[in-house]
């Protein structure tokens, strides 16, 4: 289902939630009058646009189903309580790095919080049998769980909706159940969180320029593009809050809880809710551990507050205790006891063993030959985050002596990194750099929605002024040279390599190498961290700060660059990405002795894997010649340039940006009267 766009449909979604409508009254959600007057007028709008013939057959099913929901509602009123839940799943990233976010019904095999659920449904299958599952969507979607599987609870109505749509040859909808060995099931509707959520409109629109110029030319300044879209998606609140709020108010339900994050758009709808119907939810208590976890509400701890509240609903119903529910026994897997260095005790050291008698460079020795201002510093991050490093070694022994991984493979579907890995060998892949050139582009470009940033990352030398590193990166710059690098032929972590079966292999053989990768004529070039071979796979490890951010062109560009270089010609590219266990909570101005020190936590792993033929690869082919095409354009013309600043500007990028990149910037622009464009002051064509 192609609906609804993410900038924002509103016609398509008046569309689907109209039989749902009653008059829509903005005076009880107690707003002024001028924001009325406008929130009116694109709602009369929407709806002459939505008489559009084409665009109702598209989503008459929708529309008949939430029709035939509330027409049947009295059906549902046997069902208490009713917790509404995130229509946002978690979901293992076919694309991604992280697991992102998809917004499809329950039954989906990619609907990841529906499997969570079901997990905890085998313990105790009686307990979840008198509760209705309500997911916040534009489609009215309930299930129950029944038989150790969900359910369409009023499966009736959508066959009755299938037999009038196949006789009009039109699409009908799929599974209305699913179980832990539930396959293929077909997705029933789809539609995008940034619909709901103007932050996320917008984002979308960064990383889509050509709707973003188009925006932009219409309304003139961004401020207008930006009041445009926060306009649009707070209608899209209110349409949907008034639907559900109808639909609470019809089914009477006793008691009310909802299931999602705070940061979630259901959070906005409900609070309209309150306004518009003085209705009032239970938002369970469960995000706060979830929030520190890329799986949100899927997060188990999270998962667990949903189980407990079930479980002590159904107490009550009962009259007796339950048995606490089971935990899977955690395997017992060899390892390496990463303990503290006595000197740093950030750095988390697989040699602690008798340290006075060691007779070759470690890791110490390394930390050492750092400025003590850098030393502080990563001191400070390391004890504020709590966060360990480790060396290159280390990550590379816990790849092959681990399985609790989060890795997605390359049909987007979570599988555990063991049954990934299987028997094959894992080792350093060592290799001569390329000589170090200015290329078209940067690799780290690739994942940066600044356009003005991504030409400072590749002319970046060639602007004439000494800059102040920003603490970040001093940071980052020291961690890498004490997880990457070494001082000495021989060095004591190297033989961590050896513990496993490997050479002790020096680390400037395989880490921080420069890589070139062509394509279509354009030079892409960039730093790796590592490189390792996973069979006869090409497996890139980068470090990064925190998973928040998705790098995965970056380093796909690395493992295309290796295979160009080398022909290795694998059957699959490994990306693993290895981030501290960080959310952001925990603010850089936060004292030290607010913060609990001495936890130092080793750090994540995420991974995912790409085919040599996978449409990623496609994805990331475009990307380059997109992101080359635009940068062309603002290096040779001086006015394009200043609309992109001013653009990134009223985006809140430039609040953002990094201090160091920041320097860079405000002295291009200092001097813009001084050349014709970009192109000719750093003499490139």
């Amino acid at each position: 289902m192609a609906y609804p766009q993410a900038i924002g449909d509103t016609r398509s979604l008046y569309i689907v939630l109209e039989p749902l409508l009653d008059k829509i009254d903005f005076k009880r959600l107690k707003i002024n009058k001028k924001r009325i007057s406008s929130l009116e007028s694109k709602l009369n709008e929407a709806i002459k646009e939505a008489k559009n013939p084409y665009l109702k057959g598209r989503l008459k099913k929708y529309c008949l189903n939430n029709k035939e929901i509330k027409n049947n509602l009295n059906k549902l009123k046997k069902y208490d309580p009713i917790i509404f839940i995130t229509g946002v799943s978690c979901k293992p990233a076919r694309y991604g790095n992280i697991p992102r976010k998809i917004a499809i019904d329950p039954e989906a095999d990619e609907f990841f919080l529906t499997d969570k659920i079901l997990e905890r449904v085998q313990q105790i299958p009686e307990a979840y049998e008198n509760i209705l599952f309500w997911p916040v969507s534009p489609v009215m979607w309930p299930f129950i769980v029944r038989n150790n599987k969900i359910e369409h609870p009023l499966p009736k109505i959508i066959k009755k909706i299938n037999r009038e749509q196949e006789k009009k040859g039109s699409t009908t909808f799929g599974a209305l159940s699913k179980s832990l060995e539930s396959r293929y099931n077909k997705t029933n509707y789809k539609f995008y969180e940034s619909l709901f959520d103007y932050k996320k409109a917008l984002n979308y629109l960064i990383d889509w320029s050509p709707q973003l110029n188009e925006l932009f030319k219409k309304y003139e300044k961004i401020e207008r593009v930006e009041k445009e879209i926060r306009d649009i998606s707070y209608l899209n609140n209110i349409l949907m809050s008034f639907a559900l709020g109808n639909i609470i108010k019809l089914l009477e339900p006793h008691k009310v809880y909802g299931y999602f994050m705070e940061t979630s758009y259901c959070n906005k709808i409900f609070s309209l809710i309150h306004k518009s119907h003085n209705i009032e939810i239970k938002v369970l208590d469960c995000m706060r551990n979830a929030r520190l976890s890329p799986f949100g509400e899927c997060d188990d701890s999270a998962i667990d507050i949903l189980d407990g509240l079930i479980r002590s609903l159904h107490q009550k119903k009962v009259g007796k205790k339950l048995k606490p529910p089971k935990r899977k026994k955690k395997e017992t897997i060899i390892r390496i006891s990463a303990l503290k260095c006595h000197h740093y005790p950030f750095y988390l050291c697989a040699n602690q063993r008798n340290c006075d008698k060691v007779t070759i460079p470690c890791a110490k020795h390394l930390i050492e030959s750092l400025d003590e201002e850098v030393i502080e510093l990563i001191y400070k991050d390391t004890t504020r985050h709590h966060y360990g490093i480790q060396g290159i070694e280390s990550l590379i022994y816990r790849l092959i002596t681990e399985d609790d991984h989060y890795i997605t493979n390359s049909e987007g579907i979570h599988t555990s990194w063991l049954k990934e890995r299987g028997n094959q060998k894992i080792e350093p892949l060592t290799f001569k750099s390329n000589k170090e050139i200015i290329g078209d582009l940067r690799a780290s470009e690739l994942s940066n929605k600044c356009d003005i940033a991504r030409i400072i990352s590749t002319y970046h030398k060639l602007i004439p002024i000494k800059i102040k590193k920003n603490d970040f990166a001093i940071v980052g710059d020291g961690e890498h040279k004490i997880i990457n690098t070494q001082l000495e032929d021989k060095f004591l972590p190297n033989k961590v390599l050896e513990k496993i079966g490997l050479r002790a292999i020096k680390r400037d053989n395989y880490c921080e190498k420069f890589i070139i990768y062509r394509y279509d004529g354009i030079t892409v070039t960039g730093h790796l961290d590592a490189a390792i071979l996973i069979g006869s796979n090409i497996g890139i490890i980068d470090m990064k700060r925190t998973y928040l951010k998705d790098y995965k062109y970056q380093l796909l560009t690395y493992a295309l660059g290796v295979n160009q270089m080398l022909k290795i010609n694998p059957e699959k590219y490994y990306l693993i990405f290895v981030h501290r266990g960080y959310s952001g909570e925990v603010k850089d101005e936060t004292p030290l002795i607010q913060v609990r020190a001495g936890s130092y936590r080793e750090p994540i792993f995420t991974i995912m894997t790409v085919k040599k033929d996978g449409p990623l690869i496609k994805l990331l082919h475009e990307r380059i010649k997109r992101v080359y095409k635009t940068k062309k354009k603002i290096l040779n013309d001086k006015e394009e340039m200043l609309i992109r600043k001013s653009v990134s500007k009223k985006l809140g990028m430039c609040e953002t940006c990094l201090s160091d990149t920041k320097q860079y910037c405000d002295y291009l622009f200092s001097r813009i009267n001084d050349y014709k464009n970009l192109a000719q002051f750093f003499r490139v064509k």
